[in-house]
């Protein structure tokens, strides 16, 4: 069966994972206290928001090579604010396993999807 092509990033599938990595983000911002926000919470959220502007940024570029550059930079993002913020929040209190766990999974799943994205469009070239 030939896959369909999505018309709207918001019908690709890693853009919903990315939007439910949003939400989860954002109910952690909410629950931090002033401070992790100011220092945890702002960067992280920035990051996670760099995943989903450059996911879109990707899906309506004409030229392949800006499509891979803004695919790329999704995932450059992905792991700032996976690897980097949410470990330190970790590592700080701020946030629990549980609640790193969950991230975690949603993850995962996405990062393969974002590596596939540029697989893909490359191999359009």
């Amino acid at each position: 069966m030939k896959e369909v092509i999505p018309t709207n990033v918001k019908n690709l599938i890693e853009y919903k994972l990315y939007k439910k990595l949003s939400d989860n983000a954002w109910n952690i911002l909410y629950s931090l206290n002033d401070e992790n926000k100011t220092l945890l919470g702002m960067p992280f959220i920035k990051s996670i928001d760099a995943v989903g502007s450059n996911i879109s940024k990707g899906f309506y570029q004409v030229n392949n090579e800006r499509k891979v550059d803004y695919y790329i930079d999704s995932k450059v993002a992905l792991s700032e604010a996976m690897d980097h913020w949410l470990e330190l929040m970790l590592k700080r209190n701020a946030i629990s396993r549980i609640t790193y766990s969950a991230l975690k999974e949603i993850e995962k799943p996405l990062k393969t999807k974002l590596k596939s994205r540029v697989a893909t469009v490359i191999k359009e070239n």
